[in-house]
């Protein structure tokens, strides 16, 4: 609401300076620095009204703001175009930081969002091959993260191999608050016997039957 105000007062600012000097409308009067303040006025109430609103309307101002400034420039006098062009080139400037700032952002999130996907395939097929066993937790710790109101919690699980060696695997989780998990709780644990890799996982085996993938991302280790 407050960078709606912004803008609509920048707008205001703007169509009081007038059409003077344009190239058909008569030249500007006497007193024309006082349409340097009005501008000056118009390009802070962008800029306030631009950070309350951020996003695409922070962008969409700048660009206004730098064209303003030119055609601005246009209705003053030589000496004072320019401040004009300045403060057309600051705006663009920022336009163009603010492009690469956004697409670098968005290249970084989409690596993110690709990573994340080949965890998942990754654990997809590990979970196909690997051998299943229940397992018990033993320990947890909490990871000082809390997901609507529940805190994550990095549990240790203990396993049996088929050759009858224990084994341990740790899984981070969001855990329900009301039911967090105490040693002795069943888990399940998808292994491999060749590489060792192991991922562990709360719940009977029974409650996993068929599961192979997770809601969350576990640790294959």
């Amino acid at each position: 609401m407050g960078g709606g105000v912004g803008l609509v007062a920048a707008i205001t600012a703007m169509n009081r300076i007038g059409d003077c000097g344009n190239g058909y409308d008569p030249p500007c009067p006497p007193g024309i620095e006082n349409d340097f303040y009005l501008m000056g006025g118009a390009i802070l109430a962008i800029a306030v009204g631009s950070i309350m609103t951020w996003g695409v309307g922070l962008g969409m101002a700048i660009m206004a703001a730098g064209v303003a400034a030119l055609v601005y420039s246009q209705t003053v006098p030589a000496d004072l175009q320019a401040g004009e062009f300045i403060i057309a080139g600051v705006c663009f400037g920022l336009l163009a930081l603010g492009i690469f700032v956004g697409s670098a952002a968005v290249r970084s999130a989409t690596a993110k969002r690709r990573a994340f996907e080949e965890r998942i395939a990754e654990q997809a097929r590990f979970v196909q091959r690997a051998t299943v066993v229940a397992g018990k937790v033993v320990a947890l710790r909490d990871t000082g993260t809390t997901i609507d109101n529940d805190p994550e919690a990095a549990i240790t699980i203990s396993y049996t191999r088929s050759d009858g060696t224990t084994a341990q695997v740790e899984t981070i989780e969001v855990v329900p608050r009301l039911n967090i998990p105490r040693p002795g709780d069943a888990a399940t644990v998808w292994y491999d016997a060749v590489t060792g890799e192991a991922i562990g996982r709360l719940g009977s085996p029974q409650t996993h039957s068929g599961t192979a993938t997770f809601p969350e991302t576990p640790h294959i280790s």
